[in-house]
This record gives C-alpha cells, structure tokens and sequence, in this order.
C-alpha cells in the first residue's frame, strides 16, 4: 500500500513560510510522487512559475534536483466571478466578528514565525478547526438567507475540491506504484481531507495510506544544497 502525507503549505511567502522552507522540508521527506492542489488543466502556469505561488517555487527546484512525478488532482479553478463572491463572504464575515479577525490574525503571525513547522503542526490544525467554527457561527447570527447559501455555496465547493485531491491520489496508486507521496495543500484543507479520507468511496478500499500526523523520521540520502552550493538551514522549517 502506497502512502501518502498530507503537507501543509501556504500560497504566498509570508516570515519563515517560504519556499526554501518547503523545498527544504520535501528534500528531507524525498516522496516518490508530488500530488498538487492545482488542476491538470492549469498544470502549465504551474512548472513554468507564472501562478507565482510559493508551492510552485519550491517543487520547480525540487524537481530540478530529484526524479520526482508531479500529478496534478484538484478541479480547475473558478471563475472569476466565484472569486468576487468568496471575498465577499470573507469581508462581510470579517465586519461581523472581532474574534475570527483576531484568530486569522494570531494564525498569520504563527504561520510567519513559525513556517511549516506550525503549518504541519496540531497547533495549525485546532487553529483551522477554531476559525471554521466561527465562520459558521458567525454566517448564523447575520442571519440573511442568501448570505447562507453563499457560505453553503462556498463549503460545497471545498468538498468537491477536497474528494476530488482525493480521488485523484487514490485513481493514480490504482495504476502506479510507488512508496511514498506528499500532497501539498493549504491548511485549511488538512482536516477535511483527512477526516474524508477515513470514508468509505466505492467498493474498493482505498490503495492509500494517509498521514496527516507524520514527522521528518529520516535523514535526507543526500547533503540538501541551495544552489549556490551552502547548505539549506533547518530554521527554514520553523
């Protein structure tokens, strides 16, 4: 059975959540095959940089140094009217409650401090779980039923994203074998996917077996180097 980590990340570099850090952090868990929370569709603007996302960056240079698979698993992105609607619902969420603003505020400061270490850490995830939970409580007190629709709109749409990553992974170990993968996704996602994957999706199990709670317990086979030939520093980890 193939096993596959759930790797916390970020999209954007923020203190010590880098893209060095991630190279950093995949160069020492050396995965076989790297399954991205980006659609096959839009593979393109990911290997050539263009999508400017910090997981990009660091699996470009990875790859460059390791043979490695890069599959693609989440659904294409949404329009850009879906966009519009989604900060939207985050602003009026944000006008509406002091304590999910200050709970978004204290994970930004945790996640610049403490880079992937906190990403990938029970802290990160309690800290998710916290401020979904008042993103729902918060959608009940405004009380508008259309505004409720918009954050049902919005949830369903991260199941879908969430259990197709999940299909994806588990349609590629049906016809490929291999030891061990990491999918790179945002934090938010790390609970959903891992409580999704414990469910039960068709008649065959699942040829996956998930991680969201691993530790780095082996050594890199090979000294990770930056380009410039220095070794990578740990602290990039967090």
């Amino acid at each position: 059975m193939s096993r596959v980590l759930l790797v916390c990340s970020v999209h954007r570099e923020t203190g010590l959540a880098t893209a060095a850090g991630l190279h950093w952090l995949l160069s020492r868990l050396r995965p076989d095959v790297l399954f991205l929370e980006h659609s096959s569709t839009d593979l393109s603007s990911f290997l050539d940089g263009s999508c400017g996302t910090l997981e990009s960056a660091a699996v470009r240079r990875y790859r460059h140094l390791h043979a490695v698979e890069l599959i693609p698993v989440d659904l294409p992105p949404p329009d850009a009217e879906f966009k519009q609607k989604v900060d939207y619902l985050f602003g009026r969420i944000e006008e509406a409650s002091p304590r999910f603003c200050q709970l978004d505020l204290v994970n930004r400061q945790h996640t610049a401090e403490g880079g992937f270490a906190y990403l990938n850490s029970p802290t990160s995830a309690l800290m998710q779980s916290e401020m979904q939970r008042e993103m729902r409580a918060t959608v009940e007190v405004i009380g508008e039923p259309a505004f409720a629709e918009l954050y049902a709109l919005w949830t369903r749409t991260n199941d879908q994203r969430e259990l197709a990553m999940l299909s994806g992974v588990e349609a590629f170990a049906r016809q490929a074998s291999f030891k061990k993968g990491v999918l790179i996704v945002g934090a938010a996602h790390r609970q959903p996917l891992f409580e999704k994957s414990r469910l039960p999706r068709g008649d065959e199990p699942s040829p996956i077996s998930w991680d969201s709670d691993w530790e780095l317990e082996e050594p890199a086979r090979d000294a990770d180097t930056s380009p410039g030939g220095h070794t990578t520093d740990p602290s990039a980890l967090g």
